[in-house]
């Protein structure tokens, strides 16, 4: 993190393997906690940013808020030289490396009991000092709410109510583990088209959507609707064929990917939406 205080040190008491325990702990804890911090602290800083980057668009009669792409030609290197002075004065601003509100150290909620955790706290005196955060200690603190997951859901909510819309029906929804990342990231979603299973969930800058039918199903409207994005059937890499069991597709935007859940939801139910 950058900043004080987010630091631990984990030890496994049991000497061995860390047990899918400290998984856990991280995704539902150690993300949501560094975060929430780090999104925080952000917009704690973004004023003094701002003011940064006036004082270097005023040095060079620039509109203030003007991007290194709107810079003139004959600017731009009295333009990165102003920056050259901005920056160290910036991280070397105390007010900045911690704004007020943010002197305190992370505090982190509902450590394993089979973890030894140390992490640094506040003492009397205001010094940082290493201490050990028990299970007993920490099990009714509060977990913040995590930015990056609230995003998450609220997207994949929207998606699936306009999906739903479309096909005039409520689908069984399962969420389950990211399959792309495993546990430290965002989940993914498990949907029930009768027997047909189509997973999706993020996948870096793509959303993957993934049918397996157990009879094949046709994908020549999945393939059109694709329009060149990663794409196969039946494990062939852009597949010309017009029916599979397994397909997989990836989409770039919400809108592409209720459109492609709505023709996988219309190929594998045998409906049409009007």
């Amino acid at each position: 993190m950058s900043h004080r205080g987010g630091q631990i040190f984990i030890v496994n008491r049991k000497k061995e393997e860390f047990s899918q325990g400290i998984n856990i702990w991280m995704e539902e804890v150690l993300l949501p906690t560094w975060r929430n911090r780090e999104t925080a602290l952000k917009a704690a800083r973004l004023p003094m940013e701002d003011e940064s980057w006036d004082q270097v668009c005023d040095a060079l009669s620039l509109p203030r808020r003007t991007r290194s792409d709107g810079v003139p030609e004959d600017k731009m290197e009295a333009w990165r030289k102003e920056w050259d002075k901005v920056d160290p004065h910036m991280r070397s601003d105390l007010l900045y490396v911690t704004p007020i509100g943010f002197e305190a150290p992370v505090v982190y909620a509902r450590v394993p009991r089979e973890l030894l955790v140390y992490a640094p706290v506040l003492d009397r005196s205001g010094a940082l000092v290493w201490r050990v955060l028990t299970s007993k200690a920490t099990k009714d603190l509060p977990l913040p709410r995590d930015p990056v997951r609230v995003r998450h859901d609220r997207l994949f909510t929207k998606i699936f109510a306009e999906v739903e819309k479309k096909l005039g029906m409520k689908f069984d929804l399962e969420r389950i583990e990211n399959q792309y990342c495993g546990s430290i990231a965002e989940p993914w979603y498990r949907i029930m088209f009768g027997e047909n299973t189509v997973v999706v969930g993020p996948r870096k800058r793509v959303v993957a959507v993934k049918v397996s039918a157990p009879e094949a199903i046709p994908i020549d409207r999945i393939r059109i609707a694709a329009e060149g994005a990663s794409y196969s059937a039946d494990g062939s890499w852009q597949s010309e064929a017009s029916a599979a069991k397994e397909v997989e597709v990836h989409a770039y935007t919400p809108e592409k990917v209720i459109e492609l859940l709505t023709i996988i939801g219309e190929a594998t139910l045998g409906i049409e939406v009007g």
